[in-house]
């Protein structure tokens, strides 16, 4: 489109204006593009923190230390898997706290969370022993100090037996 009425700095400013605008579209794109890539990788490098702390109960969350602390101390390992989203998880999580005799035989075992997030939790809901992990959360597994699988449940509420088998010597 030609604007032949117009003097020619006119001219040279419209094809000003369009390049910029051009050019400013551009970078943006680049930049939005930039900013999903970093973004995806953020999302598929989910870091773990060693230790999670809850009250006065320290939690592993690196399953290899907590199997390590377990053979060297002799204790239980008791594994809680966890998702933020569910109601029955954080319920529990405050049962730890607020159920006394609970949180005295958790305080006597090594204590691991695997939560729905981290890549490890892939690997356990793979392993043929721990099937609820395909019906849902949450889930906990006692092991004794050799990784031996002692108990296993999806009842929250069931800490009576959770607080004999981490009790039994």
């Amino acid at each position: 489109m030609s604007l032949f009425f117009l003097p020619d700095e006119w001219n040279r400013y419209v094809k000003m204006k369009k390049t910029l605008l051009l050019g400013g579209i551009i970078l943006s794109a680049v930049g939005l593009v930039v900013l999903l890539m970093y973004n995806l990788e953020r999302t598929n490098s989910i870091s773990v923190v060693e230790m999670e702390t809850k009250g006065n109960l320290s939690w592993h969350r690196i399953p290899s230390k907590a199997y390590a602390e377990g053979t060297e101390t002799g204790k239980k390992v008791f594994i809680d898997f966890y998702a933020d989203w569910c109601t029955n998880c954080k319920t529990f999580e405050e049962l730890t706290q607020s159920d006394s005799a609970l949180n005295d035989a958790l305080q006597g075992a090594v204590l691991l969370k695997i939560k729905d997030q981290d890549p490890i939790f892939e690997t356990y809901a793979k392993d043929p022993r721990f099937e609820e992990l395909k019906i849902g959360l949450p889930f906990f597994v006692i092991l004794d100090a050799d990784g031996n699988l002692l108990y296993k449940n999806t009842d929250y509420q069931d800490t009576s037996t959770m607080i004999q088998i981490l009790k039994q010597l």
